[in-house]
């Protein structure tokens, strides 16, 4: 029923679709910490600690890097540029967008974006909050899995070029209020 009232209130031109529909999605690991052979490489390790101020809208570095040993065992895969990574516990539903290939712990979902653009879901993820930490399981602390992730569904403009669109208007929104609140600091 709830769904029957969403797609009575969206656009014509827009669709509603789970998320297994539209994208990739894939997890990370940690290397065993006690071997010192996994870590201090170049490869970028991205943890919910790096990104958890939520302040940014795309990430190019990390706190901690892993070496080619560590990514054989531990992450297994280097995340392509552009993919969305969603911290998946503590807390819920942070997003970045990745601008250079790196590896995840396993406390994010990759996204990897097949037909609807990624900046677009980003902001559809900080507005849905909510939604997705109903979706969550836990009881020590809430964690979105990948399967319940994968069923959820979105609304969205059918054509990409309109996602792109919105997604352009508040991602300049966005650096607006970061440039006042800038201004502010310095004032102050």
């Amino acid at each position: 029923m709830k769904s029957k009232q969403v797609q009575e209130t969206i656009p014509s031109n827009w669709k509603i679709v789970s998320f297994s529909e539209i994208v990739e999605v894939s997890g990370g690991t940690t290397p065993d910490t006690k071997n010192p052979d996994y870590w201090n490489g170049d490869i970028p390790w991205l943890t919910p600690k790096d990104i958890t101020k939520g302040t940014t809208v795309h990430v190019k570095k990390t706190g901690r890097k892993i070496t080619q040993l560590g990514l054989e065992n531990g992450p297994r895969n280097l995340n392509p540029v552009g993919c969305v990574l969603m911290s998946s516990r503590a807390p819920v539903g942070v997003p970045v967008i990745n601008d250079i290939p790196m590896t995840v712990n396993q406390g994010f979902i990759v996204i990897n974006c097949k037909s609807i653009d990624n900046h677009f879901l980003y902001y559809w993820i900080k507005n849905n909050v909510e939604y997705l930490k109903r979706a969550s399981n836990g009881t020590t602390f809430l964690e979105l899995s990948k399967s319940n992730f994968k069923t959820l569904k979105i609304s969205l403009p059918k054509n990409k070029e309109e996602q792109k669109k919105i997604a352009k208007s508040l991602y300049d929104l966005d650096t607006k209020i970061q440039n006042l609140q800038n201004q502010n600091k310095i004032l102050e």
